[in-house]
């Protein structure tokens, strides 16, 4: 995954994927009802697979761009969760 943002105009692409091989035919924008309408496109392949997100305004307040996390849990943790019951 790769974040880009662009300072000067506030706007920011969120690569999910990259388009490879595998992502064929004609790529479409699909704008999100927002309150600035037109401010954020996902971007699907044929399939309909979500691979970008862009932001065209405001990034700077939708992204916490000075923490950026990334956190894997562990699958015998799911599983202890999922077993875990309630008195």
């Amino acid at each position: 995954m790769r974040i880009t943002y662009y300072e000067e105009t506030d706007s920011a692409v969120i690569w999910l994927r990259e388009r490879g091989p595998d992502t064929v035919g004609i790529i479409a924008g699909e704008d999100l009802p927002d309150p600035d309408p037109g401010s954020m496109v996902l971007h699907r392949d044929d399939a309909g697979e979500l691979y970008g997100i862009e932001i065209y305004s405001g990034a700077g307040k939708r992204l916490a761009l000075d923490q950026i996390e990334f956190q894997r849990v562990p699958v015998a943790a799911k599983a202890e969760k999922s077993t875990t019951t309630s008195p």
